[in-house]
């Protein structure tokens, strides 16, 4: 089964390629799961112009990108919203996330701009009161079909790092050097791609969606 996933991100892309590859593997089972391909929107042959994401939740912007992406390309869609919510800023970003700035251009100008305002805001947050989380939505939509056939949700919780700390890691993207997870003691960006999928906001959707796809579409258990 062939899947478009709508983004042009090749770091999402990567995660939830990585995630559906372990479970297709049935995580060493010995069982394969549904074969899957999974491509994005920098492999189709024309440009297509962006939707505006006007909604006010992540499911809703999920599934505004994969039906519209699904009418426009006549292929099976999957789309996903995520961002940052901290509880210190009313849960700020939110659905702003990836637009938190109000900075346009490639990632290596806008991430740098979103975590700067972001550093700046919480500068007056004392530790202890800095509790923030990672969500992620995906939805499904196939074809010619108005309502969604599956929307999942994943989130993974932590902390924003102190204001005298500097960003931790080189891995991952976007907020990823500021978000501290007490438990691994790791921000994400210091976590491995396994044990990033293994925890993230992003590899918790992604299984649920498989489990999804395999249910709803492929009629396996």
């Amino acid at each position: 089964m062939r899947i478009l996933v709508a983004t042009s991100n090749p770091h999402k892309l990567d995660e939830i390629r990585a995630v559906f590859q372990v479970l297709r593997q049935g995580g060493g089972a010995g069982e394969r799961g549904p074969d899957i391909d999974l491509w994005n929107l920098a492999d189709l042959d024309k440009k297509i112009a962006e939707p505006e994401e006007d909604q006010p939740t992540f499911e809703g912007n999920a599934f505004l990108k994969a039906r519209y992406y699904a009418k426009e390309t006549g292929h099976v869609c999957l789309a996903d919203d995520s961002g940052l919510e901290v509880d210190a800023l009313r849960g700020e970003p939110g659905v702003r996330s990836a637009r938190y700035a109000g900075v346009a251009g490639p990632r290596h100008v806008v991430d740098p701009a979103n975590n700067r305002l972001l550093v700046e805001r919480m500068k007056d947050i004392p530790f202890g009161e800095r509790s923030a989380r990672f969500v992620c939505a995906m939805a499904l939509v196939m074809p010619n079909r108005s309502a969604p056939l599956a929307i999942v949700r994943g989130a993974v919780e932590g902390e924003i790092i102190p204001p005298d700390e500097e960003p931790r890691g080189c891995n991952g993207f976007g907020y990823d050097p500021l978000f501290y997870i007490p438990d691994l003691d790791k921000t994400t960006a210091e976590l491995t791609q396994a044990e990033k999928n293994l925890v993230s906001h992003r590899g918790k959707a992604a299984k649920r969606m498989w489990e999804e796809i395999k249910r709803k579409v492929l009629g396996s258990e």
